[in-house]
C-alpha cells in the first residue's frame, strides 16, 4: 500500500452523513405542541402605496392581450375625463372615439386614442384615477387581440 496523501480536486464534495431520526414520535409531538400555541397576529405596518407610473399602468392595460377597454367602458371612462377637466384641469381631454365610428376604425387607431387618454392622466398628474377605473374593470370588459 502507497502511503501519499489523498489528493481532492475543487469539484470533490465531502462525504455527508445522512440524517436519521431515531426519535420521530417526539418530533411529532414537538410539531403538535407548536400547532395548538396561540397564534400571534403580525403588528400592522403603515406602508405608503406606491404611485402609479405611466410605464406600470400601460403594462397592466397590455395584460391578458388587452387593446383598450369596450366601447361603454370607453365612454365611462371618458366621462370620467370629462368631470375631471370641468374646473380642476385647463388641458381639454383628447376626443374619444365615437360610437358611429367604431366599426370602420382599425384596433391599432383606436388603442393609439387609449393611449393618448392614459397620456392625458399622466400630464394631468391624474393617473390614479385612471389606475382606480381600469383596473376594476373585469376582463370581459375589455377588448383583446384576436388569436
Amino acid at each position: 500500500m502507497s502511503s501519499q496523501p489523498i489528493l481532492y480536486s475543487s469539484l470533490d464534495r465531502p462525504l455527508i452523513d445522512v440524517p436519521m431520526e431515531d426519535q420521530s414520535e417526539s418530533a411529532w409531538d414537538e410539531f403538535q405542541e407548536l400547532m395548538s400555541l396561540p397564534t400571534v397576529a403580525a403588528p400592522m405596518v403603515n406602508i405608503e402605496p406606491m404611485p402609479v407610473t405611466l410605464h406600470a399602468l400601460l403594462q397592466y392595460c397590455q395584460l391578458h392581450g388587452r387593446l383598450y377597454p369596450n366601447p361603454q367602458e370607453w365612454a365611462d371612462l371618458y366621462s370620467l375625463m370629462e368631470d375631471i377637466s370641468n374646473g380642476h384641469v385647463t388641458m381639454p381631454p383628447p376626443p374619444p372615439v365615437s360610437n358611429l365610428s367604431w366599426s370602420t376604425i382599425s384596433p391599432r387607431t383606436k388603442r393609439m386614442c387609449f393611449h393618448a387618454h392614459i397620456e392625458w392622466f399622466h400630464q394631468c398628474n391624474l393617473l390614479d384615477s385612471a389606475s382606480d377605473f381600469l383596473v376594476n374593470l373585469q376582463e370581459s370588459q375589455w377588448v383583446h387581440m384576436e388569436k
